[in-house]
């Protein structure tokens, strides 16, 4: 999978938000007309992946990563300061390894969390946050 954000990326799709455009949810349009000018955090592959598995089975979480490479869209990794920033905002906030992390990589890539995820609320404050 690619390695950076490419330019001009506007938006980090969370586990939530790429799983409602998946499940063809509600929320599925809005994803799709943001996709084009997404990113894609590290952690939300593991998180999907296992979603899927637990709700389904491994076909269909295999299925759904396949489909997800096909969007080809750019992976953020992280770096130091985005480790320290999951870090601290999980020990601030309360929150998950996977939604610390993925908080952490949308405020220093400049980019808006997309998210259905309400435990984001908190960080409403820091950063730009596209609730769907």
């Amino acid at each position: 999978m690619p390695g950076s954000a490419k330019r001009g990326a506007t938006y980090l799709l969370d586990s939530s938000a790429i799983l409602a455009y998946l499940l063809n949810e509600p929320a599925a349009a809005k994803v799709n007309s943001i996709h084009g000018q997404s990113s894609l955090p590290f952690i939300a592959l593991a998180e999907l992946y296992a979603a899927l598995w637990l709700r389904f089975d491994q076909a269909k979480a295999d299925e759904a990563v396949a489909a997800i490479k096909e969007w080809r869209l750019p992976w953020i990794w992280p770096t130091e300061e985005s480790v320290l920033l999951a870090g601290r905002w999980r020990a601030m906030h309360r929150l998950g390894l996977a939604d610390s992390f993925i908080a952490a990589l949308a405020l220093i890539s400049q980019m808006t969390l997309v998210t259905k995820d309400t435990d984001f609320h908190p960080l409403q404050q820091d950063l730009r946050i596209l609730f769907l």
